[in-house]
């Protein structure tokens, strides 16, 4: 076996020992060492059979059985596809459930009126079920506030739920979320009265504000969509660093929600969609207790 054939051995173990990281945690402990070997027995006897051209040819046979081989280990794990159906389930019933809450009795009331010819069944007269733009009033605020809770509420209970965790931590759970979600509603509606005031003083920020202003915006709504996964993430703690990632998780899964949300009939969908962008990042959060205690569907004890 010349250099370069011996090279091109060492190189090529080293690349399936990487692509080997794509099987889970679980399957690597008790198979990495006797998959590595064998390879290596085959790649082997390819160079000194048949060089370069042996190796290329047992390279096409290995990717296709290792991917078929990675899906089949991934896809077989009741435990996970329990959690992840869990989670996006949770997100969109709470979200739902408090959208119907919240939207649910001026439909009703539309809908009456409809049956008692009141209105025509035009579908214009669809907008009178949403509120209509006005000006900013403390009642208008308070209810927006209230709706907020309400929403954090239902949403930090069924999540709390999906992750099967003891009472106490359910109930911090949806402390945190309750909170972060009113936090959140609080900042959009404090940024305009700030700009306001900002503009009719002589203060330091005026200048951002006057020669800046999507820095401004910008940085609110940052700040804005990353309040619900700062608090959840203290709840997350426990997990160890890898909690840290849920804060830009859940931030880009709100801010991809946002366009959902400005569309009235597809708020019942902004929870599945938050809940299916995050659940991979939590997934992977929770990957060592995953791993570790994986169990048959219905425990209940996966994540406690």
């Amino acid at each position: 076996m010349s250099a370069i054939e011996s090279r091109s051995l060492l190189l090529s173990i080293r690349c399936y020992r990487g692509l080997l990281r794509a099987y889970p945690q679980t399957f690597l402990a008790e198979f990495e060492d006797l998959l590595c070997q064998a390879f290596g027995d085959l790649a082997s006897r390819a160079v000194q059979s048949k060089g370069h051209w042996g190796l290329l040819v047992l390279w096409m046979r290995t990717i296709p059985d290792l991917i078929s081989s990675v899906f089949s280990q991934r896809f077989r794990s009741a435990a996970e596809w329990s959690f992840r159906l869990r989670w996006i389930l949770a997100c969109t019933a709470g979200v739902a459930l408090a959208a119907t809450l919240i939207f649910g009795p001026a439909f009703l009331v539309f809908q009456i009126k409809m049956w008692l010819g009141l209105l025509s069944p035009h579908p214009s007269h669809f907008v009178h079920v949403m509120p209509r733009p006005q000006q900013p009033t403390i009642s208008t605020n308070v209810r927006i506030l209230l709706d907020a809770g309400l929403i954090g509420m239902l949403l930090g209970l069924f999540q709390s739920l999906a992750l099967t965790w003891s009472r106490f931590r359910r109930a911090v759970w949806m402390l945190a979320t309750t909170v972060g979600v009113v936090l959140a509603a609080g900042v959009i509606l404090l940024v305009p009265v700030v700009a306001t005031y900002l503009r009719v003083t002589i203060h330091p920020w005026r200048l951002i504000l006057d020669q800046h202003e999507s820095l401004y915006y910008g940085g609110a709504t940052v700040f804005c969509i990353s309040i619900l996964g700062m608090l959840q993430t203290l709840v997350l703690m426990r997990q160890g660093t890898r909690a840290l990632t849920w804060i830009p998780a859940s931030a880009v899964g709100i801010l991809v929600c946002i366009p959902v949300v400005m569309y009235p009939p597809g708020l019942p969908f902004v929870g599945f969609v938050y809940g299916l962008l995050t659940t991979l990042p939590l997934e992977w959060i929770f990957r060592r207790r995953i791993d570790e205690r994986a169990v048959a569907v219905g425990s209940g004890k996966l994540l406690s």
